[in-house]
């Protein structure tokens, strides 16, 4: 499932980013690696969504979530 997908609450680990490499770029200097937990902290299906990844909160647009293959753990 993409990071789109994920519901608020859940706790999802990143399995892969199908993105270019400016953006790739960009998510792993917020922590959005390979492996990384993150929490969705909030996700209405429309507009952007807010991740809680340690101890920071981030904001990401749909077509970025989108780019994210993650695994509820």
């Amino acid at each position: 499932m993409t990071l789109s997908e994920v519901k608020k609450g859940v706790r999802v680990r990143i399995k892969k980013i199908d993105a270019g490499q400016s953006l790739e770029l960009r998510l792993i200097g917020m922590g959005l690696i390979r492996g990384a937990e993150i929490e969705m902290h909030r996700n209405d299906f429309s507009g952007p969504a807010v991740l809680l990844v340690r101890t920071s909160r981030i904001i990401l647009g749909r077509g970025m979530l989108g780019k994210i293959t993650v695994e509820e753990i």
